[in-house]
């Protein structure tokens, strides 16, 4: 029988954003997400130079493919950028078990979908933001929800609403979030401010910097404690609802 791609998670809790963070803020993030399970969604690898794995357990990593971005086999899943013009018609997979999936934005659902289903993709990142491909998009305007709600109307008067999973960017600040966004059938939620915000990032306007005379004592750990108090809380949350 065909492979079937899928990947692997503790938590439903993926995180973005981190490409051009300092060195060690990134290897405490590859650190967490492996030790908690979650996973990443980027242009590049968090650990590259440990082949994709800390201390024996594997960094899971989706590559956010745009423009001439060159799609890499060792990556977990391939996400395109969508875009409205339908322009990215020939996105394939490196190889059988790899992920295949595209963003898609209020701007782009109406070709995007059609797209995804058509080429058999695994999964939409359902961006509420001006882009995931932009650096901490989270910051440069509020989340447009209505993806979300479209989205799952399309699907369902297609009658495809099983056919593709869901992972939802844009807003997410805790677990309650993420509980919230299960319940209208999404399977994940990306986060990017929040858990920078835990791991000593400060805001300064539309961006995110990382200060080393700011930063705490110990990124990696405060990272995890803010995946196990979010996971927990989806948990909490989903069981009183």
């Amino acid at each position: 029988p065909a492979q079937v791609p899928c990947l692997p998670l503790s938590e439903p809790i993926l995180i973005t954003g981190f490409d051009d963070a300092p060195p060690a803020v990134r290897e405490a993030l590859a650190g967490g997400l492996a030790r908690k399970g979650c996973a990443y969604i980027g242009r590049r690898p968090l650990a590259p130079e440990s082949e994709g794995s800390i201390e024996g357990e594997p960094v899971r990593w989706l590559q956010l493919i745009q423009d001439a971005d060159r799609p890499d086999p060792a990556a977990d899943g391939l996400i395109y950028v969508g875009r409205s013009d339908g322009e990215n018609i020939s996105m394939k997979r490196l190889r059988p078990d790899q992920l295949l999936g595209m963003t898609v934005s209020a701007r782009t659902l109406g070709t995007a979908i059609p797209i995804a289903l058509a080429q058999r993709m695994d999964l939409l990142v359902l961006d509420c933001t001006v882009g995931i491909d932009q650096p901490w998009s989270e910051l440069k305007a509020a989340p447009d929800l209505t993806v979300l709600r479209d989205a799952i109307q399309t699907l369902r008067q297609l009658g495809k609403e099983e056919e593709i999973a869901l992972v939802n960017f844009g807003g997410m600040r805790s677990g309650t979030d993420v509980a919230k966004a299960l319940a209208i059938n999404c399977n994940a939620s990306v986060f990017g401010v929040a858990p920078a915000l835990a791991m000593g990032g400060e805001i300064v306007g539309d961006r995110l910097i990382f200060r080393d005379d700011a930063r705490p004592a110990s990124p990696a750990a405060d990272l995890d404690n803010w995946i196990t108090a979010t996971s927990q809380e989806t948990a909490i949350i989903a069981r009183c609802t």
